[in-house]
């Protein structure tokens, strides 16, 4: 109700204005009511309509006229009542209300004819474009009314309780409902989605295999320079024993040397060690 409440503020306002325009017309007049007991029949009429309206029942577009006309018998009777007690007017079953309540009747059948079905478009194109995000066939939802039926082999039973919250959560829908199975598709609609399957699942086929020649090809690439580097350590290592293994074979030349030249000394005389050996200033003396 609430939704169709702000959904047809235009036509209530009209509805309104009828129910002022009525008591206005009625102001003057004087005539016995058409309809006995007009009260009770209205007040039930209204009641059950009423009724039906909270309890969102019947399913489909009868249960949205009936909304719609609720809001409508709603705002024209407080139409009424303003005019009455503006003007002093009778409320009754007169001919003048009667004909007011006829023109009651004729804004409820234009805003039903001039909104429902753009209203019941919208509805079925976000119901479908919500079943097409979560993956179901979105063939499988149709509106009626301000409803939807939702096709018991449209969705998977496990999903269905979930999508079907989704599509109650659509702004304007009242209830969703379950509706018949749909029909399978040709063998021609078949044998394309077959092949389109095959054509994506040879396509991941093919980028899962790039993926792994990229990445064994990156292993690799990451040995071989990890083996370069060894190799270079090795090489930087030997070089750098080999310098140090030379360093040691000419130190040990120079102290081999030392050693005969100290044995050399031993063995000369010592006028020979000082010949061998001149001392700078000892030589004059």
């Amino acid at each position: 109700m609430s939704f169709a409440l702000s959904h047809y503020v235009g036509w209530l306002i009209v509805a309104v204005a009828a129910g002022l325009t009525t008591a206005w017309l009625a102001r003057r007049e004087t005539g016995a009511d058409v309809v006995r007991n007009w009260k009770l029949w209205a007040g039930g009429l209204f009641a059950a309509m009423l009724a039906l309206a909270l309890f969102q029942t019947p399913f489909g577009r009868w249960g949205a006229w009936i909304e719609i006309a609720v809001a409508v018998a709603a705002c024209f009777a407080l139409g009424a009542a303003l005019g009455a007690l503006l003007f002093g007017a009778r409320v009754g079953a007169t001919a003048m209300w009667l004909t007011g309540l006829g023109s009651a009747a004729v804004i409820w059948a234009l805003a039903s004819l001039s909104t429902g079905g753009a209203l019941q478009s919208r509805l079925e194109r976000e119901a479908r474009q919500a079943l097409a995000g979560a993956g179901a066939n979105p063939a499988g939802v149709a509106a009626e009314g301000r409803d939807l039926l939702l096709a018991r082999n449209a969705v998977p039973p496990a999903q269905r309780g979930a999508i079907t919250q989704r599509l109650a959560a659509i702004e304007g829908v009242r209830r969703v409902g379950e509706g018949p199975d749909l029909p399978p598709p040709p063998p021609e609609v078949v044998e394309r989605e077959r092949r389109a399957f095959e054509a994506a699942l040879a396509e991941r086929a093919r980028q899962k295999a790039a993926q792994m020649k990229a990445e064994a090809d990156r292993r690799a690439a990451l040995e071989a320079e990890a083996a370069r580097a060894a190799a270079a350590q090795r090489e930087a290592d030997a070089q750098r024993l080999r310098t140090e293994l030379a360093a040691v074979a000419v130190l040990e030349a120079k102290l081999a040397d030392a050693s005969r030249l100290t044995e050399a000394l031993r063995a000369a005389p010592l006028q020979a060690r000082r010949e061998s050996v001149r001392v700078p200033g000892l030589e004059d003396e």
